[in-house]
């Protein structure tokens, strides 16, 4: 006789139920509230489909801004990124193996990921792969509610996704970002452009992850003048071909 792998209990609530989902069924998916030119708007999307298209074009020089923005005092304030940090997140793995189990016959279901070229360590410089790490680093995941194989590659799915690729992270303060065409706030999930200090090469594309700060600052109480601040945390999307496609028979997937 089959068991029930999820059974809500009396008490649970709502938002229990929403991030247990998440976690374990769609651990990189976006969740939660975010602003719309309608209001605010609670979220469950696979980031895959989100756009890649900037919704913002940043600059790290002023005067580069100004030169977008001529006679735009506002806009060229709100496009000049401050306190640009960055650094490289190394992967965490680069084979993922899942074990479920069938609750009819308590047999095991096995599944594998693996990198094969983030593993070589006899590729040379220029063939590596950003995320290569010239061994094995394994991940084992085991958890007896993937039922079958289809669940079990769903599982090594997400976990590679997560762990697999490397990841260019940067972090700036800049004015709050607001879509100029129907000025909606950006916010976690966006995408933005930030042009380097020549005001010609594309320093790279980054979705926003993490608003960590916001603050708003009253300097001048005789004319209201307000200044709104943000801190923003992103990631560079767009510089990796890892194939993620298909949880049965991927690229990297092999039972």
């Amino acid at each position: 006789m089959g068991e029930y792998n999820l059974l809500p209990e009396r008490g649970d609530t709502v938002g229990k139920w929403l991030d247990k989902l998440r976690t374990d069924f769609a651990a990189t998916w976006q969740m939660g509230w975010v602003p719309t030119t309608t209001g605010y708007t609670f979220i469950l999307v696979d980031p895959n489909t989100q756009s890649t298209s900037p919704v913002a074009t940043l600059y790290l020089e002023s005067a580069d801004a100004r030169s977008a923005w001529t006679g735009n005092e506002p806009a060229v304030a709100s496009r000049i990124v401050r306190n640009l940090s960055e650094h490289y997140e190394s992967p965490k793995a680069n084979q993922v193996i899942v074990v479920g189990q069938d609750p009819m016959t308590r047999l095991l279901i096995y599944g594998n990921y693996s990198d094969a070229l983030s593993q070589d360590p006899t590729l040379l410089p220029s063939a590596r792969p950003l995320n290569w790490l010239g061994e094995v680093r394994t991940v084992y995941y085991s958890d007896p509610s993937l039922t079958n194989q289809e669940s079990v590659g769903r599982a090594g799915l997400i976990l590679s996704q997560r762990l697999m690729p490397g990841r260019r992270l940067v972090q700036f303060d800049s004015d709050i970002l607001v879509d100029f065409g129907n000025s909606r706030p950006l916010w976690i999930g966006d995408v933005v452009r930030i042009i380097d200090t020549d005001n010609t090469t594309v320093r790279g594309d980054y979705r926003i992850i993490a608003v960590p700060n916001v603050e708003f600052i009253r300097e001048d109480t005789t004319n209201e003048i307000y200044f709104r601040r943000a801190t923003y945390t992103g990631w560079l999307i767009n510089n990796q071909s890892l194939d993620f496609s298909d949880y049965n028979n991927s690229g990297l997937w092999f039972v």
